[in-house]
């Protein structure tokens, strides 16, 4: 089982939108663990690859290069817990659990809320950028003393080459009360980045955040539109919605609360 039990640490950033591909300049990655994307043409496109959500962030990945080379994959998301726990009438310990990977938290005694911060898996990227995970925080979550709760870390979804095929998107992210499905907390996994030749697949998909828009071949047309963000939806939202394609060859970049930059 792999998660740290850390005091309390400085700010990290994350969900951050993967950068649209291009024939020129991929764009640049969103802040919060984004892929950025590449930019070129012509045969030696094809040995590029757009760069990968960093894991442990729901980072969206990158877009590829015009239409031979792949999209990056998404990062994985997290979970982190935090709450205070009562040692005697006088005294209270303050604790943080780090998910990286999926696993079982059980209350302590003396716990009876947490804090959380919950981040879905991040899309893979194609010929635009994909979204990031879902971003949801909370505070006062009610626990009870004893229970085991479930914790499930999103995986990025897989980039794609693209004009030639579709990325995946990300997984969820969710903590779980057995005894009470109805308080789960879930966040969605990022939409992929556009890619491939059909129209069902040219445009970002929708998720935590949305997917940046590609054009059947790869690259980008205006007349794409980017995924919409913060489906399903939560309040307040977790994410945004993904760029829409800039010209002719230029994919967008994935939404995020840090959305990555359009190719161009």
């Amino acid at each position: 089982l792999e998660f740290r039990r850390v005091l309390f640490r400085s700010s990290i950033t994350y969900a951050g939108g993967g950068g649209g591909g291009a024939t020129t300049t991929g764009g640049t990655a969103g802040s919060g663990g984004g892929g950025a994307g590449v930019g070129g043409s012509g045969p030696a496109a094809a040995s590029l690859v757009g760069g990968f959500g960093t894991a442990g962030t729901g980072g969206g990945g990158g877009g590829g290069a015009e239409y031979s080379s792949p999209g990056g994959n998404g990062g994985s998301g997290i979970v982190i817990l935090k709450y205070t726990k009562s040692v005697s009438s006088s005294v209270d310990t303050a604790n943080t659990w780090v998910f990286r990977t999926s696993g079982t938290w059980t209350a302590p005694t003396g716990t009876s809320n947490v804090d959380y911060l919950i981040v879905g898996g991040g899309g893979g990227g194609a010929g635009a950028g994909a979204g990031a995970g879902g971003f949801r925080t909370g505070t006062g979550y009610a626990v009870t003393a004893g229970n085991t709760y479930t914790v499930t870390i999103g995986a990025g979804g897989a980039g794609a080459v693209g004009g030639s095929s579709a990325a995946a998107n990300g997984s969820n992210s969710l903590l779980a009360n057995t005894a009470n499905t109805s308080a789960n907390v879930t966040s969605a996994g990022g939409g992929r980045g556009g890619g491939g030749q059909s129209p069902a697949t040219v445009n970002g998909a929708d998720g935590g955040s949305g997917g940046g828009a590609s054009y059947p071949g790869g690259g980008g047309s205006a007349s794409q539109t980017g995924g919409s963000g913060n489906v399903p939806a939560s309040s307040p939202s977790q994410g945004n919605a993904g760029g829409n394609s800039v010209g002719t060859g230029n994919g967008g970049g994935g939404g995020a609360g840090g959305a990555g930059v359009n190719g161009s």
